[in-house]
């Protein structure tokens, strides 16, 4: 009886282990069903927030296009000085936006680990200069000085993603002045390393601001953190130092910061570029010209776009270009039935549209279209700039990829690529004149004379008393910091040496100008100086041996 007693309780506490272990395993498996369904949910969120996202970047890209845009075209109208200020007010505030949701959306692809770098060769003293300029309002408006210098020693073209450096200097620069009301910010480029194919560089950013406190130089990169949390007083997502330190820390680089109250911050960034090519890329062609760049009347264009403002853009800045065979449609359908009505050189097509987007009109082209029309060169136009959007473009038969918003400059770098090759007008279509690197070339002045060979022997004879005088000029001007009067020596010279088409010498005077007119890069203008002084000597003998070629025959026939 004893065993059997003793049996059935054993028997009793193991059903109701056995009950207890399926009723844990119960509710572990009902853990995991919901775990999984917040995971399920947490995912389709995410995929939601991303869409979302997206679909706000193009909805805001595409409207500011036009804004920028016909700021732009507007600024060319000879506005007076008052509506000048109102146009880069408008420009400003257009840009400002633009940094505020480009910040939203690389916070959340970083998040995501979705952010995306190029490699793409660029001139690294033409992108400070942007920055530069980006910023020379607010500093203006708030008297402080804006500062740069540049290691000589630095390659002018490097390899890299330039979008990425500008925004990462661009956030550091302007944080720096937004932080500061009184005396200075500067930016500091030195050479570190280098060898024959990459070169490390640090960018040094400092200001005279309000500082970081002790306690917060640990935190200043977390995210929507500020030193100050006086969020009327200094405005922002507060995600600029954030994206900053992960962009420079996915590319392989470093930053640090120092900093004391109320005497000012140091931001230090070390990056590593490969070293492009040695001589400068040829000089954007700008729209600020009001004649077309060429004749393009023979290449016929068609611009596939929705959005009538944009069309409008595009058509002024093709106008502009010299291409005034051009032609518009609102849809796919349009553009389709164009297509099949007539013959077309270059197209230009927008992504996003109503019916057909320009991915299914350009497989439709691709595909099914006349072979005299199936290989015609299609640049997309668009807001989403993810190398994704660009591999999808590649696919469905797109050439090249044109990011909104997008400057003059870059339309035409891209629609020159697909110039036909029997391309042909009164003007023939040739290299820039920044291209040629050494040598006097008569050509120009010839045409610019007329063939007047009375004309074109004064023209050298003033040039050759103008250099020198140029020269001496700046050895004073110079060193005694004057540069008021080196921005209008400088000026002066640069219209001469275009029409002898001398273009390295321009090149510097360009720059000695335009750092002397903005107060940007002066510890640089020295050592231009140094090199337009070592060029001209060069030059001016070859100039001396031309005029001395063409009097020879003057002085024969006497």
């Amino acid at each position: 009886l004893d065993h059997f007693k003793k049996y059935y309780e054993l028997d009793k506490q193991l059903t109701s282990d056995e009950i207890n272990l399926k009723t844990k395993a119960l509710h572990i498996k009902y853990d995991l069903e919901e775990l999984q369904k917040q995971k399920d949910i947490a995912e389709l969120s995410d995929k939601l927030k991303e869409q979302f996202l997206a679909n706000v970047s193009h909805e805001i890209r595409t409207p500011m296009n036009g804004v920028l845009g016909m700021a732009h075209l507007l600024s060319k109208t000879h506005p007076t000085q008052e509506q000048l200020e109102y146009i880069d007010a408008i420009k400003v505030s257009a840009n400002n936006l633009m940094v505020i949701i480009n910040d939203i959306l690389d916070f959340s692809k970083i998040n995501a680990g979705k952010i995306e770098f190029s490699e793409n060769e660029f001139d690294l003293r033409e992108l400070v200069k942007g920055v530069l300029q980006i910023l020379r309002i607010k500093t203006e408006e708030k008297r402080i000085q804006l500062g740069c210098t540049v290691d000589y020693h630095l390659q002018d073209m490097l390899c890299g993603d330039p979008i990425r450096l500008n925004q990462i200097l661009t956030n550091l620069m302007a944080n720096a002045v937004k932080f500061t009301e009184k005396g200075k910010v500067n930016l500091d480029i030195k050479l570190l390393e280098v060898n024959e194919s990459v070169c490390k560089i640090r960018f040094k950013v400092t200001d005279t601001g309000i500082g970081i406190p002790e306690n917060k130089l640990q935190s200043i990169f977390d995210s929507f953190e500020q030193a100050e949390n006086n969020k009327r007083r200094y405005e922002g997502t507060g995600l600029g130092l954030t994206i900053v330190k992960q962009l420079v820390e996915l590319q392989g680089g470093t930053i640090s910061v120092k900093s004391r109250v109320n005497e000012g911050s140091e931001f230090t960034v070390e990056m590593t570029f490969r070293i492009g090519k040695i001589q400068s890329a040829p000089k954007s062609i700008s729209s600020k010209e009001h004649q077309p760049l060429q004749d393009f009347s023979s290449v016929r264009v068609l611009v596939v776009e929705d959005n009538y403002v944009n069309q409008l853009l595009v058509k002024n800045m093709l106008k502009n270009f010299g291409f005034v065979n051009y032609d518009s449609a609102e849809n796919g359908r349009t553009a389709l039935a164009k297509l099949r009505e007539g013959v077309y050189d270059i197209i230009l097509m927008d992504i996003q549209m109503p019916e057909m987007d320009g991915y299914e009109i350009t497989r439709e082209i691709r595909t099914r279209l006349s072979k005299e029309i199936r290989n015609v060169p299609v640049i997309a136009i668009t807001a989403d700039a993810s190398e994704k959007e660009k591999a999808k473009a590649r696919e469905a038969g797109m050439n090249d990829y044109v990011v909104k918003p997008y400057t003059s400059e870059e339309l035409y770098a891209s629609l020159i690529k697909f110039i036909p090759e029997n391309f042909s007008s009164k003007n023939d279509l040739k290299p820039p004149a920044s291209e040629k690197t050494d040598g006097i070339n008569l050509d120009f002045l010839d045409k610019f004379t007329g063939g007047d060979q009375e004309l074109t022997i004064q023209l050298l004879e003033i040039i050759l008393k103008q250099i020198p005088e140029t020269i001496e000029k700046l050895k004073i001007h110079i060193p005694s910091k004057n540069w008021k009067e080196v921005h209008a020596v400088s000026h002066k010279v640069k219209s001469s040496l275009a029409i002898f088409e001398l273009n390295d010498l321009k090149k510097i005077s360009t720059n000695i100008e335009e750092y002397s007119r903005d107060g940007i890069c002066l510890e640089e203008i020295p050592e231009l100086f140094n090199k337009f002084q070592t060029g001209a000597e060069s030059e001016l003998q070859n100039l001396q041996y031309e005029l001395d070629k063409i009097k020879a025959p003057v002085r024969d026939n006497q």
